[in-house]
């Protein structure tokens, strides 16, 4: 199911201009009503990942 709704995902480039690395991904459905956007921020993963 999932194939047929998403056209593509677009994984960006990482930044580490801020001193921690995040990184943009974005996912294009096919049917153009929306394109959703995700920040992974690598400071906010290590604290979830220390605290489990």
């Amino acid at each position: 199911i999932m194939h047929e709704l998403i056209e593509k995902i677009v994984v960006h480039a990482p930044d580490k201009s801020s001193g921690h690395r995040t990184q943009e991904i974005e996912i294009h459905y096919r049917f153009d009503v929306a394109v959703a956007t995700a920040v992974a921020d690598s400071m906010k993963y290590d604290k979830k990942r220390k605290a489990a």
